[in-house]
């Protein structure tokens, strides 16, 4: 019986001290959403890599996790055929619950447990991408500036247009 209390009781210790462990999660489902609605998008992790594609709104399944202690970090990108119209990094934070390790004493939690699970992390509920309006237009575009803003170069390359 005092075996058993003894194993019970180790048990419960490991459990108790990583706190984000218990409440928490390493994969969130994220909404994104774009403005304006409809359009296709496109998420690289930190590497390059693309791990979802679609059209908004849509609900993904991303990692808060990117490795022991490191963060996931995404990039979203609203596009209109191949062409980037809109984009937002996304970055995991500290997860609430994992300083709950640091109040309960903790530390096989704090240092061990959360960061190689990942549930030290959190992702929000939901991101919007707005469409760049001026990325999507194929028009030329005009610049006004102060003859004083310019540098010397730039002022070299002005060309005077003749009036009548």
């Amino acid at each position: 019986m005092k075996l058993f209390l003894n194993t019970f009781t180790a048990f419960f210790m490991v459990g108790a001290i990583s706190c984000s462990s218990i409440v928490s999660k390493s994969t969130y489902p994220v909404v994104v959403k774009s403005a304006p609605s409809g359009l296709k998008y496109s998420i690289k992790n930190k590497a390059g890599s693309v791990v979802s594609t679609g059209r908004t709104p849509s609900t993904v399944s991303l990692n808060a996790k990117a490795g022991f202690f490191k963060a996931a970090k995404y990039q979203i990108d609203i596009l209109e055929g191949s062409r980037t119209v809109g984009s937002t990094e996304l970055t995991a934070t500290i997860d609430g619950w994992y300083l709950g390790n640091i109040l309960f004493g903790g530390l096989i939690g704090l240092l061990i447990v959360d960061p190689a699970t990942g549930n030290m992390w959190a992702l929000p509920d939901e991101v919007t991408v707005h469409k760049n309006t001026l990325a999507s237009t194929d028009a030329p575009q005009l610049n006004v500036a102060l003859l004083s803003s310019l540098t010397e170069q730039q002022r070299q390359k002005l060309v005077k247009i003749k009036s009548r």
